[in-house]
């Protein structure tokens, strides 16, 4: 499932994002070429300027000077002297450009307004661009032409000039330029899927790890409701076959599984209403020695039980009111305390100890057990995790510390542990 996601969103980031670059390109090509186009027709009027200027400035014209002007293939110039084909064209004119010629002076005549031959003499030189687009053929010079018509007085008569340039050449320059653009584009494309693809990758993962947790959260509660469940049942199925002592002791045992059972699925609760909803707080400001007093005192029957000496220390002068959840910071110190209680071995002492410095409470639950080591100390915090592997007692699933961390948090405070001083260990919360 993560992975249609994935592929799914990196997809769509690449879509979406590549088609903001081709638009954008496409956008910049039509400019560009719009200019370009502009740019390269008015260099052909200036072009055309030059040559009508020189034409009107030779005496003679000559072959050679007329091919010069054709030097390099960028132009085809036709001259009429009153109506005729000058020499230079009767040599260098073939069926071809001859073709060509009568179909530019076809178009011209059908689409533009002619000045009569017998009044060109009376007139100053006179010139007309256009773009001709020649029909389907095999001419090999390409399909389009700027064309220029142009009719110029002289002593004896007028010359007439058809001159034409080829734009072959010019579209090759856009085809080159659209595919360079085109090129650039698909790599942005592939370097976008890559781009994307990693980012969503990282942008998913605390789905991912969120979904890892999820799943060994399920895997281990359904372990944790398995034994007391399979006990359960056991003694259900074995209560009619047996005496009547049997079956209060059966009856017992049910009833003490059933306990462990509902203080793991309450556990699970509180647990999976904090991660839907957030812990619920109903701050107020409490006395905390009070509270960590209150917890001392609550406990101490069960740490007298076992031979462990449960003492407080609290400061001297009024501490501050502390604005708090004050039944989530009693079931925090419920949790540390009976955590203490539970890993601590008989003739053990444990320390609860509050302090008030620089605006924050400090409260540590310092025991002298069996300590915890530098590797647990990284995950002792992880729901169902147990630092001590051999420690099966059923008050404990290893969700207490997971939800006296989200409890500390939920105050915006801190939860740590550290070695206690000659052995065992310490946690430590500061809140603000």
């Amino acid at each position: 499932m993560i992975k249609k996601v994935h592929l799914r969103l990196t997809l769509l980031c690449t879509a979406v994002t590549g088609a903001i670059v081709i638009a954008m390109t496409l956008l910049y090509l039509y400019v560009s070429e719009s200019n370009m186009r502009e740019n390269h027709y008015y260099a052909f009027q200036n072009d055309v300027n030059n040559i009508l200027n020189g034409l009107q400035n030779q005496s003679v014209l000559s072959s050679y000077y007329l091919a010069s002007l054709e030097a390099g293939g960028r132009y085809l110039i036709f001259i009429e002297d009153n109506g005729s084909p000058l020499l230079y064209g009767n040599i260098v004119e073939n069926e071809e450009r001859m073709e060509l010629l009568n179909k530019v002076k076809e178009y011209y005549q059908s689409s533009y307004e002619i000045i009569p031959g017998s009044t060109v003499t009376s007139l100053s030189s006179y010139h007309l661009e256009f773009i001709y687009t020649l029909p389907e053929g095999k001419f090999p010079m390409g399909q389009d032409y700027y064309a220029c018509v142009a009719y110029l007085p002289a002593e004896s008569g007028s010359l007439t000039a058809y001159i034409l340039a080829p734009v072959s050449s010019f579209y090759q320059q856009l085809s080159r330029q659209r595919m360079l653009f085109a090129t650039i584009n698909l790599l942005a494309l592939a370097l976008l899927y890559l781009f994307f693809y990693r980012f969503t990758r990282h942008l998913l993962q605390p789905v991912v790890e969120s979904q890892k947790k999820q799943n060994s959260f399920i895997a281990s509660a359904s372990h944790e409701l398995r034994t007391p469940l399979s006990v359960i049942l056991s003694c259900a199925a074995l209560i009619p076959e047996s005496g009547r002592e049997k079956q209060e002791q059966f009856c017992h045992t049910i009833r003490q599984e059933g306990s462990v059972m509902k203080r793991l699925l309450s556990e699970m609760l509180s647990l999976a209403d904090f991660d839907s909803r957030g812990m619920e707080l109903h701050k107020e400001a409490h006395e905390l020695d009070t509270l960590v007093l209150n917890s001392v005192e609550t406990f101490e029957p069960v740490a007298k039980e076992k031979n462990i000496r449960l003492t407080s220390t609290l400061p001297d002068s009024s501490l501050p009111l502390c604005i708090c959840d004050k039944h989530k910071i009693e079931q925090l110190l419920s949790i540390l305390v009976h955590n203490a209680i539970s890993y601590t071995n008989e003739g053990g002492s444990i320390q609860v100890t509050l302090k008030h410095a620089k605006k924050h409470f400090i409260i540590s639950v310092a025991d002298t057990g069996i300590g915890i080591s530098d590797e647990d100390k990284k995950r002792i915090f992880e729901r169902f995790y147990r630092a001590d592997a051999s420690h099966n007692a059923k008050e404990h699933f290893g969700l207490g510390l997971s939800i006296a961390q989200t409890i500390v948090k939920q105050h915006h405070g801190k939860l740590r542990v550290t070695d206690t001083e000659g052995g065992g260990s310490t946690f430590i919360v500061e809140l603000g």
